[in-house]
């Protein structure tokens, strides 16, 4: 029989303790290092992708406002600016007059999803510009959630919606106000396309009454639409046109073609100053 003392039982006690405290405080250092130099390379693959590919949305807003550049919380300001070609200033106010949007302060991103669908809805033409589409957690082929960094491999103008934060990615080019690295691997919330607005003419070559907004297939619909609401009406009956949920585009096609005839009206009262 082998014969231990207390205190030797004691002693080989505390080695096992003090061995496995050194083992497990060795594994916790190395899975922290390899969490570290795993950042390390996510960051540096990251930054070598958008090498020429990112473009900080806020350094746009100190050139064309001559570095008067004032404001804060104002990711919706600069994507849009970058989106729609327009000058923050320019930005600031649309923001302001649709969005309820504050110097200095967010947009609460329920609202922000609200409005952009409203205006997807109403046909909304800014500086040319139109959204063609609007997206709702927007997905790949496989049913996978798109992150920012998909849109790095497409074509065209995109205003995206990510948490909390709206950003801008343009022909291949991020134009982000914040941490491209968080930013580059998040899901996108709400998705619009935004394309130059081609109008197509209200008066057809025969002199012909013709109603489109931005797809002709649309005119024979919307001309039928009318002509079945207005009936044998004269000028001065109120005549009111409705669309059932089947008829979603046909509705947004007939909202774009009011708003641009808002615009040559609201055009027209600032040119001649009524």
């Amino acid at each position: 029989m082998f014969g231990f003392t207390y205190s030797t039982v004691i002693s080989i006690a505390l080695y096992w303790i003090l061995i496995t405290t050194l083992v497990a405080i060795i594994i916790l250092a190395w899975y922290h290092m390899t969490g570290i130099l795993m950042d390390i390379y996510e960051n540096w693959s990251i930054e070598r992708t958008l090498k020429g590919r990112f473009v900080d949305s806020v350094e746009i807003a100190q050139q064309n406002t001559g570095g008067a550049y004032d404001d804060s919380n104002a990711c919706t300001v600069l994507s849009r600016m970058v989106a729609f070609d327009m000058t923050f200033v320019d930005a600031q106010e649309y923001l302001r007059a649709n969005f309820g949007r504050a110097l200095n302060d967010g947009v609460l991103m329920t609202l922000y999803h609200e409005t952009l669908d409203c205006l997807y809805e109403r046909g909304d033409v800014v500086n040319g510009k139109y959204f063609t589409s609007s997206i709702s957690l927007p997905k790949n082929d496989k049913g996978d959630n798109l992150r920012v960094k998909d849109y790095l491999n497409k074509e065209g103008t995109y205003l995206l919606s990510i948490n909390g934060h709206a950003i801008c990615v343009k022909d291949g080019v991020l134009y982000d106000s914040g941490d491209m690295f968080n930013t580059y691997n998040t899901p996108v919330r709400l998705e619009n396309k935004v394309e130059d607005f081609d109008i197509l003419a209200f008066i057809d070559p025969e002199n012909t009454p013709k109603i489109a907004f931005d797809d002709d297939a649309y005119t024979e619909p919307l001309i039928a639409k009318i002509k079945d609401a207005v009936g044998d009406r004269d000028g001065s009956q109120t005549v009111y046109v409705s669309f059932s949920r089947d008829e979603a585009e046909l509705k947004r096609q007939f909202n774009g073609v009011c708003g641009n005839i808002k615009g040559v009206f609201d055009s027209i009262e600032f040119c001649t100053g009524r």
